[in-house]
């Protein structure tokens, strides 16, 4: 039987992001493929309103929130950066 589902990496172990319905105590084998990316560029996906960003690059979380908070204000009160 094969089971195919999306994992996250916390603290150096795998979390299944959804319910694996395996029974208690069942050994498997597990293949692990990496989100392609190329040159560190990020891969932006959104699926089920969550944004996930895969990238080889580091990303300054807090300025990017500030980014986005400033581009969204921009566009609710219609300011333009000139």
């Amino acid at each position: 039987m094969e089971m195919r589902t999306r994992a996250r990496v916390v603290n150096q172990q795998l979390v299944p992001l959804e319910p694996l319905e395996l029974p208690e105590g069942a050994e498997v084998s597990v293949t692990i493929q990496l989100p392609d990316s190329t040159d560190g560029d990020a891969t932006l996906v959104e699926k089920n309103g969550v944004l996930v960003i895969r990238t080889q690059t580091p990303i300054d979380v807090e300025q990017l929130i500030e980014d986005i908070r400033a581009e969204r204000a921009r566009v609710i009160w219609g300011v333009s950066e000139k």
